[in-house]
């Protein structure tokens, strides 16, 4: 949950080592099926394809056994709070 770069990076790698991964966004037509890391030079770090991105907290999380919550810096000591 939250995919902005570190938990679409999260994403990507977990993906494409054939874990399941379903993402829960705000925005969910933003996403494509497969998902990129690119380097500045171009090059293609890694790339995975989420089973499921959706705007639903049920369907994001249901049947998970691991839930990753990332947010920006700024809200680390509110979430933690």
């Amino acid at each position: 949950m939250g995919v902005g770069n570190v938990g679409t990076q999260l994403a990507v790698h977990y993906a494409s080592r054939g874990a399941t991964v379903k993402i829960y966004s705000s925005k969910p037509q933003l996403f494509k099926k497969e998902l990129q890391i690119i380097d500045n030079a171009g090059t293609i770090l890694a790339k995975g394809s989420p089973q499921l991105v959706t705007d639903s907290l049920a369907a994001a999380v249901s049947g998970s056994e691991l839930i990753l919550i990332t947010v920006p810096a700024f809200l680390v000591a509110r979430l933690a709070n």
